[in-house]
């Protein structure tokens, strides 16, 4: 029961980070994007 909880913590936490990666990567891109252009 414990080790459940703590799974689907541990699994919504990477994939919260993942999710901000992504959006600091399309940031990223982006403003490299409006720099090249």
């Amino acid at each position: 029961m414990f080790t459940d909880s703590y799974c689907k913590g541990a699994f919504q936490t990477v994939w919260l980070l993942r999710k901000a990666l992504h959006g600091c990567y399309q940031s990223i891109a982006s403003s490299g994007l409006i720099c090249s252009s």
